[in-house]
């Protein structure tokens, strides 16, 4: 069914860009009289309603091909986790031990790059993903320990480890 209406669409496409004058020949193709065998009618169409026609087969045959992307839940990923690192306050160790805090506990990130072409991402991008992770614990303070590089680990061409303790700060 498919090649049909494919055949149909581009026989017509073709016969609608052979314009003799001012007469656009798309209705050179025989499809002014179309047989209903359900109804049993038979429909006459104009070039109008043809190429009325012509457009619907063509946004069908165009909406039907299914795109999948992984471009939503990126975006989705990276605004909520612009969102919930923005809400998180970073202290020193000496003011979070002069605030009244809860400790929810330690939160890390990782990084291996396995090919050495690409970009390795900076340790502000790094801080932002361990922000992340302590709003989704339920706190808003952060104290950053340590961000520790190395090569040829975990057949990681470089290894980027970073680790921070979360906490909730009560106001």
């Amino acid at each position: 069914m498919t090649v049909l209406v494919h055949f149909y669409l581009r026989k017509l496409l073709i016969d609608a860009t052979k314009a003799a004058g001012k007469r656009l020949q798309l209705c050179s193709l025989d499809l002014s009289e179309i047989f209903c065998p359900i109804t049993g009618h038979l429909y006459k169409w104009s070039c109008v309603s043809m190429f009325k026609l012509l457009i619907l087969l063509v946004f069908l045959s165009l909406t039907s091909c299914a795109i999948n992307t992984n471009l939503g839940p990126y975006a989705k990923n990276k605004v909520e986790g612009a969102i919930r690192s923005s809400v998180v306050e970073v202290y020193s160790r000496n003011e979070i031990w002069q605030l009244e805090t809860i400790t929810l506990g330690q939160v890390e990130t990782e990084y291996c790059q396995t090919n050495r072409l690409s970009n390795t991402p900076s340790e502000r991008e790094l801080n932002k993903i361990l922000r992340s992770k302590t709003q989704r614990l339920g706190g808003n303070g952060i104290v950053y320990d340590s961000c520790e590089s190395g090569r040829n680990y975990r057949n990681c061409e470089i290894y980027i480890r970073c680790q921070a303790m979360a906490y909730k700060v009560q106001y």
